[in-house]
């Protein structure tokens, strides 16, 4: 193998190696990205649910208002037990429908942050990968170098040693 040849053959190697190193930062950050950008979904997710929360609440006193003043305006009282009744019932569900809320929101919250996560996990793997690769190829190449270099200076052993091979001065012939 000539010295063009070997630069070449360790070149391509370690340009191989560089490349699967740079594929797997490549990934890393590509999987950081789209997991900063899921954990931005999550609190977005939760803060919609809050609004929805207080504005279902504001429903719900809106509602118990309108049926007092209902009840006043027909004359049978405010007070009346089954206004009372009522109204209770009604904060009751206004209460159960913002915690469904905001429930809904943390819900959708954690299931994002835990697709953030594996994301984060997958690219460390994948960056990981992109070494363990690099190594493999940087391992491979210097191995064909060795063994192309093994080959071409040391000649093969003959069948049968002559006597002027090994002592060629001292040969009478």
């Amino acid at each position: 193998m000539t010295g063009l040849e070997t630069a070449l053959a360790i070149g391509g190697s370690l340009l191989s190696a560089v490349g699967s190193v740079a594929g797997g930062i490549s990934a890393k950050q590509n999987a950081d990205a789209q997991a900063d950008a899921a954990e931005r979904q999550a609190n977005e997710a939760r803060a919609v649910s809050q609004r929805e929360a207080v504005q279902r609440s504001k429903e719900a006193k809106l509602l118990i208002s309108r049926q007092q003043a209902l009840a006043a305006a027909s004359g049978g009282g405010a007070t009346d037990p089954s206004v009372l009744t009522n109204t209770g019932e009604i904060g009751k569900q206004g209460w159960l429908n913002s915690q469904t809320a905001l429930y809904e929101g943390e819900s959708q919250g954690r299931a994002l942050e835990d697709s953030a996560a594996i994301g984060r996990w997958q690219g460390r793997k994948e960056m990981f990968a992109g070494f363990v690769d690099a190594g493999s190829t940087t391992l491979n190449g210097l191995g064909g170098f060795a063994k192309n270099r093994r080959l071409n200076t040391f000649p093969a052993v003959p069948s049968k040693p002559k006597r002027e091979n090994f002592w060629p001065e001292m040969s009478p012939w």
